[in-house]
């Protein structure tokens, strides 16, 4: 296994909370260029990324709304209501038949983009569980209407590697 280069703290030995924005500027990585060490489990666990598409709450709602409309949830006004996104996973596993041994690659999940901001994303893998094929991760981008694959973003809450006990 290659010596882990991304990452790390600033300083080489330990973190600080400036180190977090520090680490957030390292990525995204883009789909097929996630280093092994990213999700080998050895002395450290890495950081946690998803295999995202970066969004916003509307523009996943909307998303919802235009490709499953039957999964959506609306309150007494008539207004999309933000449970919707809990849905978005079901319906995606629903319609492309994903084996049970991958639903938890398909989640609704809050990233760190490189400015160290927040976004709400649609992630179909994990470093810590897996991903689904490229081809599945194809159709659904074409389906759902994102332009870009995804990219390896950092979980704002596990964005340190970790001494495992």
């Amino acid at each position: 296994m290659d010596e882990p280069k991304l990452f790390k703290p600033s300083n080489g030995k330990f973190y600080q909370r400036s180190d977090y924005s520090y680490v957030c500027k390292q990525q995204p990585l883009l789909m097929d260029e996630l280093p092994e060490y990213l999700h080998t489990f050895g002395k450290w666990t890495p950081p946690k990324l998803f295999l995202a598409w970066p969004s916003d709450q509307a523009s996943l709602l909307k998303c919802i709304e235009r490709v499953y409309p039957s999964s959506v949830i609306r309150n007494r006004r008539g207004e999309l209501v933000q449970t919707t996104l809990g849905a978005l996973p079901d319906a995606i596993r629903e319609d492309f038949a994903i084996n049970p041994d991958f639903h938890d690659c398909i989640q609704v999940v809050t990233v760190a983009l490189e400015n160290g901001e927040h976004a709400i994303s649609l992630a179909v893998g994990c470093t810590h569980i897996g991903k689904l094929n490229a081809n599945l991760i194809g159709d659904i981008q074409a389906k759902l209407g994102f332009e870009e694959p995804p990219q390896w973003c950092i979980d704002p809450n596990w964005w340190m590697w970790r001494e495992r006990l």
